[in-house]
């Protein structure tokens, strides 16, 4: 859809491009918090899957992301995804060994992965 241009001030069309740019803008904010967060949603790492899939995808992003907002989960860059000290510590106990080994195993895996 596009706006529709030259629409009269108060007319019913001026009233659906300022709808449009709007929830164009939306749109837009959410899409740079996907890609910010998400490497797979970027440019250069493009999706080369099939539409409905790619989709799938996208739609796990949003939900994953969804899950970060509602446990604070801390953003983390790229720049800081690549040094350790990002994690910070991982606990030592007896009873997290086996926690800390996934831990480990998922920052690897996170900052080592490119979704293709």
């Amino acid at each position: 859809m596009t706006l529709i241009s030259n629409a009269d001030e108060y007319s019913p069309s001026a009233k659906y491009n300022d709808t449009h740019i709007r929830a164009r803008n939306t749109i837009e904010r959410c899409n740079g918090l996907l890609k910010s967060r998400f490497r797979c949603c970027q440019k250069s790492h493009q999706l080369h899957y099939c539409p409905e899939k790619s989709g799938v995808i996208i739609n796990a992003c949003a939900v994953l992301h969804n899950i970060c907002i509602h446990y604070n989960a801390r953003h983390f860059s790229i720049e800081e995804l690549e040094e350790d000290n990002a994690w910070g510590p991982i606990p030592h106990d007896n009873d997290t060994d086996g926690l800390r080994r996934n831990a480990v195993a998922l920052r690897n895996f996170l900052v080592t992965s490119r979704f293709q």
